[in-house]
């Protein structure tokens, strides 16, 4: 709430200045246009009038064109539908794709981001801030603070399951024969493969005795 009638009350103070500086460059314009009037009818009288007339015509003229310009950038000056006005209406797409290609290709190219990246020194001025026992300490609390927060909100149920789903897909993707096959053979090398087979032959046992129901 608080954010809306602070945007409403910036949307005010714009709309407010925008009208004042509407208003002193309209007063500004006729007031050209009156010098203008003047020197004009009193062309004759001095030859420093026409100084004068040619200053105000010549801010006329100005203060037209930049009207004119600014207008036929956002609608049609007057309404008349002159061509190659109301440009940023009818081709903002246009101008947008563009804006975004300049802004990509000469400030988030990967070229532009190394290079920027590699004047930074980030790594170098962590380390050095890290030197600094008391930052030390205050990210370690953070660290700390932060693994803790995500303790607190995360179930052990969920957590635990989470666990679960990761090493079992981890143990999933190892193929079990290679690793089989080297430790046999590093068995049979070093003489004790015997061992080896003595082991496997207890713990088959053992399973097969805890699963007695299950292979009856």
């Amino acid at each position: 709430m608080a954010t809306t009638h602070q945007d409403s009350a910036a949307d005010v103070a714009r709309a407010t200045a925008l009208a004042r500086m509407k208003r002193v460059a309209t007063g500004l314009f006729v007031l050209a246009v009156v010098v203008f009037l003047v020197a004009n009818a009193y062309d004759d009288r001095a030859t420093w009038i026409r100084y004068v007339r040619a200053f105000a015509e010549a801010a006329m003229v100005g203060a037209l064109a930049d009207w004119f310009a600014v207008t036929a950038l956002f609608r049609h000056p007057l309404g008349l539908p002159i061509p190659h006005t109301a440009i940023v209406p009818r081709r903002k797409d246009e101008i947008g794709r563009g804006l975004g290609e300049f802004v990509e290709g000469n400030f988030l190219s990967r070229e532009v981001l190394d290079e920027r990246l590699a004047e930074a020194r980030l790594a170098e001025r962590l380390g050095v801030w890290l030197t600094d026992p008391h930052n030390a300490k205050r990210l370690a609390d953070a660290l700390a603070d932060a693994v803790g927060a995500v303790v607190e909100v995360l179930d052990d149920a969920e957590l635990q399951a989470g666990i679960e789903r990761v090493v079992e897909d981890r143990v999933e993707r190892i193929d079990a024969a290679p690793l089989v096959a080297r430790v046999v053979d590093a068995s049979m090398r070093s003489g004790h493969h015997q061992r080896l087979l003595d082991s496997v032959l207890v713990s088959l046992d053992g399973f097969l005795g805890d699963n007695r129901s299950t292979f009856r």
